[in-house]
């Protein structure tokens, strides 16, 4: 049995909207120029890693 309570809708609510940001989001990176390109030279796989890689770096003060 778990100990978790479950989730109030306000919670259910903001998982919804930043669930829909992160796909917005993906969505807007594939249909990037440089995505296509990536794709084409057969390197969308490490592109894809680097900008996960970027995004957890701290950001530069």
């Amino acid at each position: 049995m778990s100990s978790l309570a479950p989730w109030d809708e306000e919670e259910t609510a903001e998982l919804g909207q930043l669930r829909d940001a992160y796909l917005e989001a993906t969505l807007a990176v594939r249909a990037h120029p440089l995505w296509e390109l990536a794709r084409v030279e057969a390197c969308h796989a490490q592109t894809w890693q680097a900008l996960i890689d970027a995004l957890k770096e701290p950001a530069a003060a």
